[in-house]
């Protein structure tokens, strides 16, 4: 909850409140909802570590229909699982930072 109004202030300062969407849900109940939004320029999400929800995310979603055209994804994981995890060939990594316990992987869709 502190997150998302923090993102929520920011995106106000910057005049995108309409541009974006703040989904605080359970993962389970995510996918059948994205898959009747537009595809997604950014997707950050944050799944509670040690429940393999990362590696599910990203191999069993449909990335293809989530992510637009070179749109980008963001998943944090607990650093200990360093390198991120194996994503299908639609996705490569193009950065991950270390934040104390935390790893950020950020992967583009490629075409």
């Amino acid at each position: 909850p502190k997150a998302v109004k923090v993102i929520l202030q920011n995106a106000q300062q910057l005049g995108v409140q309409a541009q974006i969407q703040i989904l605080q849900k359970k993962v389970e109940s995510l996918l059948s909802w994205l898959g009747n939004e537009p595809p997604f320029d950014l997707v950050l999400m944050d799944p509670p570590y040690h429940k393999g929800y990362e590696e599910l995310l990203l191999n069993q979603w449909p990335w293809e229909k989530i992510l637009a055209e070179d749109g980008k994804l963001c998943i944090e994981s607990a650093f200990r699982k360093e390198g991120g995890y194996s994503a299908p060939n639609i996705l490569q990594v193009s950065r991950e930072e270390r934040y104390g316990d935390s790893l950020l992987t950020f992967y583009r869709r490629e075409l």
